[in-house]
């Protein structure tokens, strides 16, 4: 059985994407955040398939949205 994703920091993870698209990599995500790494690592995914949004990586790993309802 999968662990649960914490929705409330999930919409935090997501906001923070939102407020500084394509200019964070997830490690300044997570410092920005006082997260570890791995929480926002294994957030992603959830994020991305739980809102239906498409996060999108550059090719120096910044995170951005492919679409935003």
């Amino acid at each position: 059985m999968g662990r649960k994703t914490d929705a409330k920091l999930a919409e935090t993870v997501l906001q923070a994407i939102r407020d500084h698209n394509g200019q964070l990599r997830p490690a300044d995500l997570a410092k920005q955040l006082h997260l570890h790494p791995y929480q926002v690592s294994r957030l992603l995914p959830a994020i991305d398939a739980g809102k239906r949004k498409w996060l999108c990586e550059d090719d120096e790993g910044r995170l951005s949205l492919y679409r935003d309802e």
